[in-house]
């Protein structure tokens, strides 16, 4: 089953699940690396050389983990009730030896808190290559998973080739030679979610641009647009802003509108008012329309009553009205009213008329009833 992702803007949780059957965890057999080479490559060819020589002919996982700065609460990964009593990924890494494994410093508290009010945690990352051994001594990779080390992943039975901790430069580093391969377009779009994780890493951010202005398929561009906006500086405001002005695909240019929106930095509502307002792509400009309309700002009401009075296309204006009702009453309300009554477009008063009776704000009421009045 394709990974389902979904991000909560005001937890800052990523949830990465994945279903799979119920398996049989107590005789896991698990491969640890002990040399004390650091560079991850080598330990790769280490994890290829041992598969061979434990003759593992099916599927295996090699894994590794990252430190990633996350929000208390915020998880990667999936937790089902069912799991309660399944071991984690860190106890079964842990069983194999009487030390652990992986050490993650959870309750070192992150240097700068940036736009963000929850609290951040370093916290011990997986990500999980199932692989097998193909012809001309090289692994291929079948599927990529990340999650958590402390909660529970289903390894299927399958062996794992654990490399232990990295740095994320170094993981990104790897990341980008096995995208250069020969791989499933799904594979590729994993690695892209997989190096968006990396968000301490520069080469990160330079890789995920690089995909974006590609040759790619589309879905993996798209993926690597909705990773770059994670970044929320003005360096991946200025990536969206260009994929927008320069770029044919319509769906990549409204990923990079959702994108702008996810961003917390204030330049970020500029580009989305100006988009409402401007952008020639009707499309792209509903796109951002609509999710001007989430926001609560009141500089984001403003620009789209501007819209629904300056724009000539009845479209435009339907869509702009129909934004106003979502913004939270006190903004909404009053501007639905002012359409109602004074719009020198029909189609567009009716418009904000019936959305007015959608709203259970006594004001819409006393409009209503002004405007059949008259």
């Amino acid at each position: 089953m394709k990974n389902f992702i979904a991000q909560i803007k005001n937890t800052g949780i990523i949830i990465i699940c994945l279903t799979l059957t119920g398996v049989n965890f107590a005789k896991q057999s698990i491969y640890k690396y002990d040399g004390t080479s650091p560079n991850l490559k080598e330990k790769w060819e280490w994890a290829d050389e041992t598969a061979r020589k434990q003759n593992i002919t099916d599927q295996f996982w090699i894994g590794y983990s990252i430190l990633r700065w996350m929000g208390v609460n915020s998880q990667i990964g999936c937790f089902r009730s069912d799991d309660r009593d399944r071991p984690s990924l860190q106890q079964l890494l842990e069983n194999q030896s009487s030390a652990p494994a992986v050490q993650s410093p959870s309750f070192m508290k992150y240097p700068e808190s940036g736009q963000s009010t929850e609290e951040k945690v370093l916290k011990a990352v997986a990500i999980l290559f199932k692989v097998q051994l193909g012809q001309r001594s090289k692994i291929e990779i079948r599927d990529l998973k990340m999650s958590n080390i402390s909660l529970h992943f289903n390894l299927g039975n399958l062996p794992l080739l654990w490399l232990g901790q990295v740095e994320q430069d170094e993981s990104v580093d790897l990341l980008q030679q096995l995208f250069q391969e020969n791989l499933s377009e799904g594979v590729k779009e994993e690695i892209t979610t997989a190096v968006g994780i990396h968000t301490e890493s520069e080469s990160a951010f330079t890789f995920l641009k690089k995909v974006i202005f590609s040759d790619a398929d589309n879905d993996v561009r798209e993926n690597a647009t909705f990773w770059l906006a994670q970044w929320d500086n003005k360096a991946a405001l200025n990536v969206l802003e260009k994929i927008i002005k320069s770029e044919s695909s319509t769906s990549l240019c409204k990923k990079a509108v959702f994108g702008i929106q996810l961003m917390e930095i204030d330049a970020a509502l500029d580009v989305l008012i100006d988009l409402a307002r401007t952008e020639k792509n009707r499309q792209v400009r509903r796109e951002a329309i609509f999710w001007l309309s989430q926001k609560a700002e009141k500089r984001a009401g403003e620009a789209l009553e501007d819209v629904v009075f300056s724009d000539e296309a009845t479209d435009i204006q339907k869509h702009a009205v129909f934004a106003l009702s979502q913004l939270p009453s006190d903004e909404g309300v009053p501007r639905l009213i002012k359409v109602a009554k004074t719009h020198p477009n029909r189609k567009t008063r009716k418009q904000a008329i019936f959305w007015l009776g959608q709203s259970d704000d006594e004001r819409a009421l006393n409009a209503l009833i002004e405007i059949v009045k008259q």
